[in-house]
């Protein structure tokens, strides 16, 4: 074929004919699109994570949201619009106190993404958002796609819940026709068999990366049935080529959330907060402090949960040896085949899927990166002595 600046090794099986949707296919930029959000770059390699929190009602939860999003290691933190409603006199404009949310995220450094429903508020939420949603119902709306394309953010893009791939790309074909190349694909099911919620589209991942140099992101969150099925969907959407993917931390975080009612402000009954579940748990347990142990008793159960602790240390240290092992034998078949022992996409793989199930699971980002980065250290040095022997 002629024009070498058309080769894209491994990444379409023909380029012969431009298709309809020429400027975000390979045929018109022959290297992967790296979109930039503020300073995180979305595509080239490092998969990001965007955290979602809907229904942001003040800065306060604004700012309560950027710390979980932070716990989380998130990179971006999503702000999406309420469903449409079925009756017109609803109002679905973006309200003063929403953008005030996300006004107090961008204050904590952290990139905000607002969803947006119509071409006349683009300019507003330009000026407090540093990427723009098109939700999977606007994916058609041409007149919506035409204003995003005249502005200068980058766009998030979400599959409509019934279209083809050609129609996802030739709405991204919109923007970018307009001016804006900065389009983020996200996919987050379509329309199957079961009416409850979309099913997230996997296969069509490394197919659309055959078709377009655009980045793709996954949300896993509405194409799962169960919350706990999430971080399965969300390394699987990795390892079949996603650049990032969107992650509701808690979908119950405002669920705990005190509730204003009328004596709340004058000694009034108003709703529980977490850390008031916890107490009133607590109290409920002991009886509210009435039948209190004696120091005896305390020792004895102190033993009791360290013995458990001690149980499960010799456990977890049995399963680390069986990974290092497994990775001795992956070493093996590296000097074999002539690879090398670090191989960067794996690791990043490995790494995201940490960092979500330890979220999933109540801990810290900056303690699931460490014990990451250790593990594997000694894995690479223990699979570097196999793939270096003699």
């Amino acid at each position: 074929m002629n024009g070498d600046k058309y080769e894209v090794a491994s990444q379409t099986p023909s380029l012969s004919k431009a298709p309809a949707y020429r400027l975000v296919s390979w045929h018109h930029q022959a290297s992967p699109s790296v979109i930039r959000v503020g300073p995180v770059p979305i595509g080239g390699g490092n998969p990001v994570i965007i955290a979602s929190f809907a229904h942001l009602a003040s800065a306060d939860e604004g700012m309560e949201a950027a710390r979980m999003a932070r716990d989380l290691g998130a990179h971006l933190l999503r702000i999406p619009r309420t469903p449409p409603s079925p009756s017109p006199h609803d109002r679905t404009a973006p309200t003063d106190v929403v953008l005030d949310a996300a006004q107090a995220v961008r204050r904590a450094s952290i990139p905000v993404v607002l969803e947006t429903v119509s071409p006349s508020e683009v300019a507003q939420l330009c000026r407090y958002a540093d990427m723009l949603e098109i939700g999977r119902h606007q994916m058609q709306n041409y007149p919506l796609l035409k204003a995003v394309g005249r502005c200068d953010k980058p766009v998030l893009l979400q599959r409509g819940p019934s279209a083809t791939l050609e129609e996802w790309l030739l709405a991204a074909e919109y923007i970018v026709a307009h001016g804006n190349p900065n389009v983020v694909l996200c996919d987050g099911g379509v329309r199957t068999f079961d009416a409850a919620h979309p099913t997230l589209d996997l296969a069509a991942l490394p197919h659309l990366k055959d078709l377009t140099h655009l980045p793709v992101v996954a949300d896993p969150v509405s194409g799962a049935a169960s919350h706990r099925h999430v971080p399965a969907l969300a390394g699987a959407a990795l390892a079949a080529g996603a650049d990032g993917i969107l992650w509701n931390p808690d979908p119950g975080w405002r669920a705990a959330r005190p509730i204003p009612s009328a004596g709340a402000g004058s000694g009034g009954p108003a709703s529980t907060d977490a850390d008031g579940v916890a107490r009133a748990g607590s109290t409920a347990h002991d009886g509210g402090g009435s039948s209190a142990q004696t120091g005896v008793d305390w020792n004895l159960e102190m033993m009791r949960l360290r013995r458990q602790i001690d149980r499960l240390d010799e456990q977890i240290l049995g399963h680390l040896a069986k990974r290092f092992r497994i990775a001795e034998e992956i070493a093996a078949l590296k000097r074999r085949c002539g690879l090398s022992v670090r191989q960067s996409a794996r690791a990043a793989q490995v790494q995201m899927n940490y960092r979500l199930t330890g979220a999933a699971l109540g801990m810290s980002a900056p303690f699931t990166s460490s014990l990451w980065a250790l593990i594997h250290e000694e894995a690479c040095r223990k699979e570097g002595v196999v793939v270096h022997s003699s």
